[in-house]
């Protein structure tokens, strides 16, 4: 190997461990001028070595350390003194004051170190240091007058004097003969004493103290040269060497003269334990995360301000040899460069981090120059540096956000990342640990890859308690082009005019938007309805199809020169909030005052009206288009549409909380689907042009308008079509590279749409005739309707996915005007709030979406937006005007693109004519009200804004929502903006990013609530609403029915506690899989793993996503049943809204499991409530009805059935209503003590089931005969019929939640059987991984959606899934034996319950009974086609799982849908 390739391996093992090779030495270095906190790794890495030496250097330094909570103070000892299992070596290099080593070691002794004396050794090779060695030391330090150098006078510099005058004294002379050492030392006192007359000092004194130390140290002396290469050579030991003072106070390499008088970099390692080169591994090197010195010498950095001593008193710098005060300035990176250019460090440790949390702005140093000529390198002369000039970059500090508590990197601040990502950057070695406080503890160690984009990715942490290890691939090549050391990168965070929030660390928007994302966002928010509609209300104000046309070009061309001035604006002022931000900082550039109230009215208009309101018309919209498309000639009515649209809404809130990037996704996708749409109307309009279809194009101009007003109001409806030019703008903290990817998003983008519009109208124009077009109440479907034929029913949900689309951009946009508004302080603090994980702005989408459901209400909406729409405009000049403001006031500002100054004056004047305009035109009192509820806001703005009064109920309020939801104020996230440059200049260096090689779990989410909400939403969805007619057809009387209700609910309890004493034998999720698995196959492997894969192929393929779908169908039929008046759903209504559910099913189930756990108790509330109504109710009129009314209830037994089959199907019909006693099985592994939860979330929920399902049974009977229920199709709608009247309809709503409740547990269930099923072996790999970040079953989740959706398409759905029931209790069946197995093979298994063995058995003769007399009573083919599907399975186990075959392409597959869905094995959570 060669040793280029040695030092690669070396600087590669640094990923692995710090120790990688045993038979290599670690070494640790202070890289600045000493005192960086060497003793805190060096600690740290001690607990795992065998052997800590000290190779240079005397008690003049020192180190400090904690380990539970006792601080031990370490001169000349090494700093694994305190260890029991350390063996310590004061090397040759070093120089020892043996009385001063003895008080140490006391010191230390008195602090509870013992068994010392077996694990410290000296070098015999070591110098001695003398009492005259000391005193010389300050003699000569004296002697320098103003010129001293600052030394210790502990004597070191004599003592290395006497080393290199051959007359020293060495630990072996002390050992050997007395005599002769005593010679010696009265000959060298004799020789300072010649040359310092002044020495003072009893010389037979001192040799007499020597001869007790002799005694005391001779075992302790050895030859550590010898000592150690063994150590090496045998291969058994981990050796650390830490190194004294710093590579910048060397004797050679430091500033001399003041330095120290010894090696004190990587060579001196060598040099003073005699260890050779090729037997070093990694070096480590100690940085503080400023720059300290202490004595005299050249500081290029140092900062004599209130900034310098705050650094002194807060990092609580003084020396722990001397006392004496450190000076403190900021961090070098050209000293940094310096020191490891000399010793090659692999990683780095940064300490001290903490001690910058109160720094507004924080300095590093990147350049040297003198007479403007950058130095090349560190000067050597000390005499030449004191003319240098340092230039600084700048970044914003994170005051306010402590680090102290901070554990992990992804954890620290956001500017406190990007400030040691710039370190490591710069200097081309990765900072390995990050020290935020004395303790161990507070050693926070990296998980993170360098990469160019100085972007860490996500990882997760290794078991540790107080070190997670960092993996480096290999450390990057030195960093060293001018133009990078030159960048400065100057902060452009604003000051915060609130203070910090509970949480102590701050988290930041992503930057998720790329070029094409950018394009999309604007075209998305573009393309909505305006280009279906708006061309009748162009054409109406401008008489002509020319002019129609022109104004169509004309209004795109203003709206480019309007997004091309946001874009200048933009990148001077890159902050998310676009006119807040602009006229609060562009405005107020001038004037402070005026840009603070007009920011604010912005904020105030753009709230509670622009946003909302405009959501609100494109969801409405969407619904409206949307419902007719999908309906025959009955015609939605209102309720529905706005029911529809208060859907849609929920369902763009849930993305828009729950993930950035899936918004950003569907956003992409609608995007699609509204350029398909319009390309099918534009290649249609020009295949009618080339069938000579021209006649409405020619005399183009004719009947002009000659109004000018009527021009402007042309121009009013076209931008309203083009409205969301700037919208980017609002989104441009989460966009990537914003100084190049917003001018250029927009320059693509606007140029496409003003083609797309205007060739769309130039297709109108093929079809229709200005009369035509003019009459028509929607423009696009009369067009389809000539052109399309029969297929236009489809254009009308096109048209309505185009609105959704808009919908979505414009409520992703409007979340972030909030956030701005209350970074500002315009809005509670709330809203400057994002979520702790998901870093999306809950609290803004949560705000805009509710407000955008209360306008979707009134029915008025479309006239309010009237008088409202011209604001934009008001507001759209003002940022224009802000724009302008910044040409003078921000002259040096970096910009990208700059809009000429006319151009900009010329769009001011275009928005002053669109506002003023339309109200000389068609003056109403409508724009005095909008105008009057705008300024109406400055009502809150003078006590809330501008006099800071604060209410202590908002205060607790902002409190409470921020600790529920798990909310951390949002860092401004502009300074990524103009670091671009600077990464840029990087991009030639090849980091290596590495996976993260620890395993995902699933957490543990679900406590003894949740449990109980879990087993009580899935059981009670629609089986009670119509299994009572089942039972009481079987049954043929009241009572028995009843008893067989009351049995059931005992059978299932039973039955779950057998399931509750086996979950906790084998804690696993999965429930019957693992259970056959390993319960069975504790009897028998083979016979275990087959009946688990069948059961896996079952639940995955059939039974699982069939209750889904039947779940989804039954909530979509009671739920537009509820909804529509006279009106039946189609069929296909019923399947696309059923479809529709289970997407967003999906969707919710895939992000988040809190959210999806937090459904289903919202679920179960409804549920609850449902079902106490009709109980209530039900005793209520029993009670009206007591005298000769309840003769329902009376003589309950006549006419029971004397078939014992008939009991049979009726206990089937009733365990149907109980289906899902088992659910809480299922996910164990997420479920909080679960010895305890699991059986008891059994005993308190199956009995409280029991007990409703009875009392509505008898509730029924108050108000139907046994015949009148048999003859309903619906027994709780007939019910309510009787009993609440006209508020019938909104039970079918209400069972409908329940049925949509029912199914969201059924797909939460489902998916952990999958991921079971996959670590089994018995599904692909993929269903065995989780998301790394939202810790989902994402791939078991996606595929039972996907089954459950093609389970929906087929008609016959429910005579399908009547012959598959029976399999569920083939498998409980088993899970019961397999209950039963371990009662004898796992009979020291601990159990929290243990069901006594003769009732297992009656569940086991249960089952059996349950799923062969419904066979024999009513044999059918569809049993022996399910058994055959079941068996069929049987088919891919033997080469799949048996044989273990592996597909090429479907690890292919795998590793693919890994990497891109971000996905990893979840580990097992036992």
């Amino acid at each position: 190997m060669t040793s280029q390739s040695s030092a690669i391996h070396r600087r590669n093992s640094a990923a692995v461990h710090p120790f990688p090779n045993p038979s290599t030495v670690v070494i640790v270095l202070g890289a600045q001028w000493g005192d960086e906190g060497k003793g805190k790794l060096v600690d740290l890495l001690a607990s795992e070595a065998d052997i800590v030496c000290r190779c240079q250097g005397g008690n003049n330094a020192g180190h400090s350390v904690v380990v539970d909570g006792v601080e031990y103070d370490f001169h000349m000892l090494p700093s694994g003194f305190h260890l029991q299992n350390c063996v310590n070596i004061i090397g040759n290099g070093c120089v020892v004051n043996l009385p001063e080593l003895v008080e140490e070691i006391k010191k230390n002794e008195s602090r509870g170190v013992t068994d010392w004396s077996r694990r410290l050794f000296i070098s015999d090779r070591a110098h001695l240091v003398f009492d005259f060695h000391k005193q010389t030391d300050g003699l000569i330090e004296r002697g320098r007058g103003t010129s001293s150098l600052g030394t210790t006078k502990k004597g070191i510099g004599p003592t290395y004097s006497s080393k290199a005058t051959r007359n020293g004294i060495r630990m072996i002379d002390l050992m050997g003969d007395f005599a002769i050492f005593a010679e010696k030392l009265r000959n060298l006192f004799n020789y300072y004493k010649l040359t310092f007359p002044d020495l003072e000092g009893d010389i037979e004194k001192t040799i007499e103290q020597f001869k007790a130390l002799a005694d005391y140290f001779r075992p302790m002396t050895i030859d550590t040269i010898a000592y150690l290469n063994q150590a090496i050579i045998d291969g058994s030991k981990k050796i650390l060497v830490e190194g004294a003072n710093a590579t910048m106070l060397d004797i050679d390499f430091g500033t001399y003269p003041y330095v120290t008088s010894s090696n004190c970099s990587v060579g001196g390692a060598c040099t003073g334990l005699g260890l050779p080169p090729k037997h070093i591994g990694d070096i480590y090197g100690v940085v503080k995360a400023y720059t300290t010195r202490v004595g005299d010498g050249v500081f290029p950095t140092e900062l004599k301000n209130e900034i310098g001593e705050h650094l002194q008193t807060r990092g609580r710098e003084w020396g722990v040899t001397t006392g004496r005060k450190r000076r403190c300035g900021w961090l070098d990176l050209v000293l940094l460069k310096y020191t490891n250019m000399i010793n090659g460090f692999t990683a780095l440790c940064l300490t001290k981090l903490d001690t910058l949390d109160e720094l507004a702005e924080i300095k590093v140093a990147t350049t040297y120059k003198r007479n403007g000529v950058e130095l090349p390198s560190f000067p050597a002369s000390v005499d030449t540096m004191h003319d240098i000039d340092v230039e600084y970059v700048t970044f914003p500090g994170w005051r306010g956000r402590s680090t102290s508590e901070c554990r992990t990197f992804n954890s620290l601040p956001h500017n406190a990342r990007l400030y040691v990502q710039f370190i490591e950057q710069y200097l081309g070695v990765p900072v390995k640990w990050i020290g935020v406080g004395k303790d161990r503890m507070a050693m926070n160690n990296q998980v993170i890859p360098i990469t160019p984009s100085l972007s860490p990715s996500s990882c997760s942490l290794a078991d540790s308690d107080f070190i997670h290890q960092r993996h480096v691939h290999s450390s990057a090549t030195t960093l060293d082009t001018v133009e990078h050391r030159r960048a400065s990168i100057a902060s452009v965070v604003h000051p915060d005019p609130l203070g910090p929030v509970a949480p102590n660390d701050e988290v930041t928007l992503k930057r998720h938007l790329g070029l094409f994302s950018g394009v999309c966002f604007i075209i998305g928010i573009i393309i909505g309805s305006g280009i279906f509609v708006s061309p009748k209300g162009v054409l109406r104000e401008t008489q002509s199809v020319g002019l129609c046309l022109v104004i169509w070009m004309a209004c795109g061309s203003v709206s480019l020169l309007g997004a091309l001035c946001y874009a200048e604006i933009g990148t001077v002022i890159p902050r998310n909030g676009a006119e807040v931000a602009y006229m609060k900082e562009g405005i107020g550039s001038l004037h402070e005052r005026t840009g603070d109230i007009l920011g604010y009215l912005f904020s105030w208009t753009n709230t509670l009206i622009l946003k909302p309101t405009s959501i609100a018309v494109l969801t409405l919209t969407f619904s409206q288009y949307f419902l007719s498309g999908i309906m025959d000639d009955c015609g939605p009515p209102e309720e529905l549409v706005k029911m529809t649209a208060v859907f849609a809404l929920l369902m763009l809130i849930n993305v828009n909380s729950l993930s950035v990037s899936a918004a950003n996704r569907l956003n992409i996708l609608f995007v699609i689907c509204k350029i398909s749409t319009i390309v099918t109307v534009i290649i249609a309009g020009l295949v009618r042009i080339g069938q000579g279809h021209t006649q409405n194009l020619q005399n183009g101009f004719a009947g002009t308008t000659n109004k000018p007003l009527g021009v402007a109001l042309a121009f009013y409806s076209g931008l309203w079509a083009y409205d969301g030019w700037n919208s980017l703008n609002s989104v441009t903290e989460e966009l990537k590279n914003p100084r190049r990817n917003l001018w250029l998003s927009i320059v693509l983008a606007l140029p496409f749409v003003m083609i797309c519009y205007l060739l769309t109208n130039i297709s109108y124009f093929t079809v229709m005739s200005k009369g035509a077009l003019l009459s028509s109440n929607a423009v696009a479907v009369t067009w389809g309707e000539t052109v399309l034929g029969p297929a236009v029913r489809a254009l009308p949900i096109l048209i309505s996915i185009s609105a959704l689309g808009s919908a979505n951009g414009s409520l992703f946009g409007a979340a972030r005007y909030c956030m701005v508004s209350s970074q500002y302080g315009y809005l509670p603090e709330v809203f400057a709030c994002i979520h702790s994980r998901r870093l999306t702005p809950v609290p803004g989408v949560v705000l805009q979406g509710v407000f955008a459901i209360a306008f979707c209400l009134p029915s008025n909406i479309d006239s309010l937006i009237d008088f409202f729409s011209f604001a934009a405009w008001i507001f759209y000049g003002l940022t224009f005007t802000a724009t302008l403001c910044c040409k003078f006031t921000k002259k040096t500002a970096n910009r990208v693109i700059s809009v000429p100054l006319p151009l900009n004056i010329i769009i001011i004047l275009i928005s002053v004519y669109l506002v003023v305009a339309p109200l000389i035109a068609a003056p109403s009192i409508g724009f005095l009200i909008a105008g009057a509820l705008i300024l109406f806001g400055l009502v809150f703005y003078y006590p809330f804004v501008y006099r800071k009064i604060e209410l202590t109920i908002i205060t607790k309020l902002n409190a409470f929502l921020i600790t529920f939801f798990g909310l951390k104020r949002a860092q401004v996230h502009t300074y990524s903006v103009t670091m671009a440059k600077d990464i840029r200049s990087h991009r030639h260096v090849s980091l290596a990013s590495v996976a993260p090689n620890d395993e995902v779990t699933l957490k543990r989410h679900l406590g003894l609530f949740s449990g109980v909400c879990f087993i009580i939403g899935i059981i009670i969805g629609s089986g009670i609403f119509v299994s009572p007619k089942g039972v009481l057809r079987e049954t043929q009387s009241v009572g028995l029915s009843l008893i067989i209700w009351a049995v059931s609910g005992l059978i299932t309890t039973l039955a779950a506690l057998c399931y509750a004493e086996i979950g906790t034998v084998i804690p696993r999720n999965g429930a019957e899989v693992a259970y056959m698995k390993e319960g069975i196959g504790s009897l028998h492997q083979r016979t275990g793993d087959v009946l688990a894969y069948l059961c896996v192929w079952s639940n995955a393929f059939i039974i699982k996503p069939s209750t889904i779908a039947v779940l989804a169908l039954v909530f979509s039929q009671y739920f537009l049943s509820g909804i529509m008046n006279n009106c039946e759903p189609t069929d296909e209504m019923v399947k696309l809204l059923a479809i529709l559910t289970l997407l967003i099913l999906i969707n919710v189930n895939s992000l988040s499991v809190s959210i999806a756990n937090h459904l289903n108790i919202v679920f179960v509330i409804c549920k609850v409530l449902t079902i106490l109504t009709i109980v209530i109710a039900g005793f209520l009129t029993k009670t009206k009805r007591f005298l000769g009314y309840t003769h329902n209830l009376k003589d309950g037994f006549a006419g029971t059935t004397n078939r014992p089959a008939g009991v049979a199907l009726a206990f089937y019909r009733g365990l149907f209503a109980y289906g899902g006693w088992h659910v809480l099985n299922s996910v164990t592994e997420e479920l909080r003590n679960p010895k305890r939860n699991l059986w008891l979330s059994v005993t308190l929920a199956l009995p409280t089931v029991t007990l409703l399902y009875v009392f509505i049974n008898i509730s029924y009977f108050t108000a139907m005969t046994k015949s009148e229920l048999l003859a309903s199709n619906a027994v709780a709608v007939t019910w309510a019929e009787v009993v609440l009247g006209p508020a019938v309809r909104a039970l079918p709503i209400l069972i409908s939640i329940s049925a949509l409740g029912s199914a969201n547990c059924c797909l939460f269930e489902a998916a952990r059987c999958c991921m079971v099923g996959a670590q089994y072996g018995y599904l692909p790999e993929i269903f065995a991984c989780i998301h790394v970040q939202r810790l989902t079953p994402l791939p078991g989740v996606i595929l039972q959606g996907c089954v459950a959706i093609a389970f929906c398409i087929p008609s016959n759905i429910y005579a399908l899934i009547d012959f598959f029931s029976f399999v569920c209790w083939i498998f409980y069946g088993l899970a019961f034996t397999a209950t039963l197995c371990c009662k004898f093979t796992k009979r020291d298994a601990r159990r929290t319950i243990s069901v006594p063995i003769p009732l297992i058995i009656i569940m086991i003769l249960i089952s059996i009974y349950l799923v062969v007399v419904p066979v024999v009573s009513s044999p059918n083919t569809g049993f022996l086609i399910a058994g055959l599907i079941i068996l069929f399975g049987l088919v891919f186990y033997y080469p799949f799982v048996y044989r273990q075959i592996e597909l090429r392409f479907i690890n292919e597959i795998n590793s693919f849908l890994q990497v891109f869905f971000k996905l990893q094995r979840a580990q097992i959570h036992i």
